[in-house]
């Protein structure tokens, strides 16, 4: 997967090069973003850049966000699991917990249903696949959930780990 050419159509899905080049840091110029995400020599596009046109395709809701950072973590064998946003400290733990086990059945389900007749297509992958990332993200709140019960019970000078 080729990173700078899912941001160019990240880029596009945002309302192109015009649109997006002012949201970068003093502003950048249409034709130097677009030079840089086409990839012509002499342009870069830089790591700061890359992210901010992350961020602001996350906050207005952009198809596939995660695109550009999905194709580096593909290249380097690793997965993006967004950060949980659907439950927090004060979800009741039975209701955490339901989310989660409801997240491994549906991820179980999927799994049996794409295997039933021994193939695997693009669709139930990419199916499994979804349905991996939200198992992940519901144990990710679960934890985030544990962690905060955890720290509200210690005093204020044992909750930070100290470095050995």
């Amino acid at each position: 997967m080729d990173s700078r050419l899912a941001l160019l159509h990240l880029v596009r899905r945002m309302g192109g090069v015009e649109a997006v080049a002012p949201l970068l840091a003093g502003g950048k110029r249409p034709d130097t973003l677009r030079k840089e995400l086409t990839g012509v020599p002499g342009y870069k596009l830089g790591l700061d850049d890359a992210e901010v046109l992350g961020m602001h395709a996350v906050a207005m809701g952009v198809a596939d966000a995660f695109a550009c950072i999905n194709a580096q973590a593909a290249n380097m064998g690793a997965l993006v699991v967004p950060m949980p946003r659907s439950l927090d400290a004060d979800t009741p733990g039975a209701q955490a917990f339901a989310r989660l086990a409801r997240e491994f059945g549906d991820f179980v389900g999927t799994l049996a249903d794409a295997e039933q007749d021994g193939q695997i297509t693009a669709n139930e992958l990419a199916q499994a696949e979804r349905e991996f990332s939200e198992l992940v993200s519901a144990g990710q709140a679960y934890l985030t959930r544990l962690t905060a019960m955890h720290q509200a019970g210690k005093p204020a000078a044992l909750r930070e780990v100290k470095a050995a």
